[in-house]
């Protein structure tokens, strides 16, 4: 007789874009009864796709980087995973004869996770410290891994950063010259996987700043990018809203091929939904291929909204706005204010999420943007 071993499979099958209400997921009260203090201050969030979250929390003095994870019920999703000092012991270690910085001076400016399920996170500042790179592992006990920054004290390479994406194991950061950036403007590649001999990874120029002045149809001194995200079809997108000078275009990056060109025009856009301006500070894309954008430097119609691309034609596309006051009606609170990196696509839910430091509805927030079906099957092993 011939034994055979039977299990159900299941998983994610996204589907069609579609459309819901703005809702708070996690209350600013989960996020203070868990990190302290007596506000949430959130910034920049990622997620791994599978309903664990990663966010920054500013509030105050206290700078922690949170672990959310949505499959566990109100009240225990939230921990707070490493803080501020913590990180500045992993660069004290990590930066040989390197100054070190102060506790105080770090930020965390941008957040990722990479295919093995690591959390990266980007840290700078204005004052205090130059760009760095370390590697956190999200599950207790919280283990940091210095990537690169001020080894030895040579200026790190990814000083002037302003935004980052990452892909498989590589993290791509954008520099701003306005920044600090010794490279000008260009995009960096940091291989997670290929630690050298003393821990730190090597950082390649992924995309110099000739074919990015073609796509943002910037001269260096106005450029900025400011943000980017993986597009899910091999490519990165980059927003270009990080001067007041810049032009908003969205370009897309191609760094195998060291290449950019305009995605999406800003005053395509802007012609859309009738605004005088747009400014982009986080930008997201859902497994639909819809690009989300925060439109918290705009002016005008848009402004403190967020702008929705589909149909997407290089250059063009058809944009439309989930202005602030839809924000507001729908999750409540009397203003809109979304952080840089505030957004990001977790796949397993098929939502839109959001880091608000809004007054009335602080917390991440949420809108169901793709519908998931979840399948099933028998599979003989």
């Amino acid at each position: 007789m011939l034994a055979a071993v039977v299990a159900i499979t299941g998983g994610l099958r996204n589907g069609t874009a579609q459309g819901g209400a703005w809702s708070v997921l996690v209350p600013e009260s989960e996020i203070v009864a868990a990190a302290g203090g007596t506000a949430s201050g959130l910034g920049a969030m990622a997620t791994n796709g599978a309903g664990l979250l990663a966010a920054v929390n500013n509030n105050g003095t206290t700078r922690q980087i949170l672990r959310v994870d949505l499959s566990k019920p109100a009240g225990s999703r939230v921990t707070v995973a490493v803080t501020a000092a913590d990180l500045a012991a992993a660069l004290a270690a990590g930066n040989g004869t390197a100054t070190d910085p102060a506790a105080t001076a770090i930020r965390v400016s941008a957040l990722g996770f990479t295919a093995p399920g690591s959390l990266v996170a980007l840290l700078d500042s204005p004052t205090g410290m130059h760009g760095a790179l370390v590697v956190i592992q999200p599950n207790a006990p919280h283990t940091i891994r210095y990537l690169c920054g001020d080894h030895d004290a040579t200026i790190s390479p990814v000083e002037g950063s302003d935004g980052m994406a990452v892909v498989g194991s590589k993290v791509y950061v954008v520099l701003n010259d306005s920044l600090g950036s010794a490279q000008g403007d260009v995009v960096m590649a940091v291989d997670t996987a290929s630690p050298q001999a003393d821990g730190t990874a090597p950082a390649t120029v992924a995309v110099n700043q000739t074919p990015l002045m073609g796509a943002t149809g910037d001269i260096p001194s106005n450029m900025g990018l400011n943000g980017a995200a993986d597009n899910g079809a091999g490519h990165l997108l980059a927003t270009n809203s990080g001067t007041t000078l810049a032009t908003d275009n969205v370009v897309r990056l191609d760094p195998a091929a060291g290449t950019a060109a305009t995605h999406v025009a800003a005053t395509d856009i802007e012609s859309d939904i009738g605004a005088t301006d747009v400014g982009f500070t986080s930008i997201a894309v859902d497994s639909s291929g819809r690009v989300w954008l925060a439109n918290m430097s705009g002016t005008g119609t848009g402004d403190n909204g967020i702008v929705i691309l589909d149909a997407i034609s290089p250059p063009t596309a058809t944009a439309t706005l989930h202005s602030e006051g839809k924000i507001r009606t729908e999750a409540g609170g009397s203003n809109v204010f979304l952080a840089p990196g505030a957004l990001a696509f977790d796949a397993a839910s098929g939502r839109i999420l959001a880091s608000s430091d809004g007054t009335g509805n602080s917390g991440i927030l949420a809108y169901p943007a793709v519908t998931v079906s979840r399948v099933a099957g028998w599979e003989v092993y």
